[in-house]
């Protein structure tokens, strides 16, 4: 199994995919290292003290439930090179109807 760990984050070893954060993480805001293109779905399910986080350019897809039940995410910044969100993506955040209001365009029906 090719991953790292950095502060607590799970990512290939090749830093391009972020494959988990902590559930039980602390941080209350987190900013999606450069290089990163993908994020696994699932990736930051349950992680209900995070209430910001930043994509980086480079990131094309955000996947199905990617954010799932970020109970206190409140701010999304997604960048221009994603093409696609999954509908469900941010399903159970504080932030999904504002971000589908924002960026109805990338929202998969």
């Amino acid at each position: 199994n090719d991953t790292i760990f950095m502060d607590g984050v799970k990512f290939s070893a090749d830093k391009k995919t972020l494959v988990r954060f902590p559930e039980n993480s602390e941080l209350t805001e987190y900013v999606i290292p450069e290089g990163v293109t993908k994020i696994n779905p699932m990736a930051f399910d349950n992680c209900c003290n995070l209430t910001s986080i930043v994509i980086p350019e480079g990131v094309t897809i955000i996947d199905s439930l990617t954010f799932w039940n970020c109970c206190n995410l409140e701010t999304g910044k997604i960048p221009s090179s994603v093409t696609e969100i999954a509908n469900d993506a941010f399903e159970d955040c504080p932030c999904e109807e504002q971000l589908k209001k924002d960026y109805p365009h990338l929202f998969k029906r």
